[in-house]
């Protein structure tokens, strides 16, 4: 049997580009939706193409032929806009079956974004399959590695809870494989957790044994996190769903563990033990993808020593990394609590 023509859309993101190496692996073959081309658009079984979900013609271009999408919407306020106009555009190329990259909602999460373009797609008439991970482990690495390294210190406003995070590498390979055999998967949604529900106490003292040194979980108050997104331009609407977030992990709905990962990839989902490891030595095992082969490392850049301020420093400061001084402060945050929750200067997401 043929196989489906295939199209990537966010092919440079970070699940996309391990995405794509996993296929590549595999010897499948795959359109990749980019806003921005390669100097080589062919890199062996796949090809480069221009996709841009604000831009109609580009879009119906890329899909023309296509029978088997992997939906990844950009992470902006405009996500539900953007993802109607691309399942238009697949339903007008007569695309058969959407796989999207989700986020895990429950039911009663009316006003979380991805559950309205799940129930698009749910909708549409077209074969779907939903991927829908908890937060990734690689906020801890991104988004919170600036103060890990810098002072040793996690700040979140997430007290005991438990988080069920998930290493993005897993999601890739889960992805890869339902693509591989899209039929055994349809009208499936998967709930996508990590092996274990941990705290952020959990998660210092993990990092602690990884790295040999003392790191130390700061719970901040709602307060605080509420300026730090403010800080960094955010809508008083969007910081109360970021806010709306947290209160749903600290109230549980993020802590359960399935093992859908393991029953689709047959491989276990990776600890977070073994990722602050993979983390510490700078390598992506599992997923191939430069993007995921972190040069970053839990060493330290800047004095150890944790502080923390309530003061207007969470606004500003001149650089977040005066070496040596007590302005050293918890500025970092001002875009970490957002990208915890997958929130940017660009706009709304929920964890991507």
């Amino acid at each position: 049997m043929t196989p489906p023509e295939m199209l990537v859309t966010g092919a440079h993101g970070t699940i996309g580009s391990a995405l794509i190496a996993q296929l590549q692996r595999r010897g499948i073959g795959a359109r990749a939706g980019v806003r921005t081309m390669p100097d080589a658009p062919i890199d062996g079984v796949i090809r480069y193409v221009p996709f841009d979900f604000a831009q109609p013609d580009v879009m119906h271009a890329a899909l023309h032929g296509v029978s088997l999408l992997f939906l990844l919407r950009p992470n902006t306020t405009d996500a539900v806009m953007y993802a109607r106009a691309a399942l238009t555009a697949a339903h007008t190329a007569d695309v058969r079956h959407v796989v999207r990259l989700s986020a895990y909602s429950e039911p009663n999460e009316i006003h979380n974004p991805h559950r309205a373009i799940d129930q698009m797609i749910i909708e549409s008439g077209m074969t779907y399959t939903l991927l829908q991970p908890v937060p990734f482990m690689q906020n801890f690495a991104t988004a919170f590695g600036a103060t890990i390294r810098a002072q040793s210190a996690l700040y979140e406003p997430l007290g005991d809870a438990r988080v069920s995070d998930i290493d993005a590498r897993d999601i890739a390979r889960t992805a890869a494989a339902v693509l591989s055999d899209p039929t055994a998967h349809a009208s499936q949604a998967y709930h996508l957790t990590g092996p274990d529900a941990l705290s952020d106490h959990d998660i210092a003292r993990i990092l602690t044994e990884v790295t040999g040194r003392t790191i130390q979980y700061v719970n901040i108050p709602d307060e605080a996190a509420r300026t730090s997104l403010s800080g960094i331009g955010l809508p008083a609407p969007v910081v109360e769903v970021v806010m709306g977030l947290y209160a749903l992990m600290r109230a549980g709905k993020r802590e359960a563990v399935t093992q859908h990962i393991e029953a689709i990839t047959g491989q276990p989902a990776t600890s977070f033990a073994e990722f602050a490891r993979d983390q510490g030595r700078g390598e992506c095992s599992k997923s191939g993808s430069s993007r995921l082969r972190r040069t970053f490392r839990w060493a330290i850049h800047a004095p150890t020593t944790p502080v923390y301020s309530r003061t207007s420093s969470w606004a500003s400061c001149t650089s977040c990394t005066e070496s040596g001084s007590q302005s050293v402060r918890v500025c970092h945050q001002r875009t970490t609590i957002g990208q915890r929750a997958g929130i940017g200067r660009s706009g709304l997401g929920i964890h991507q």
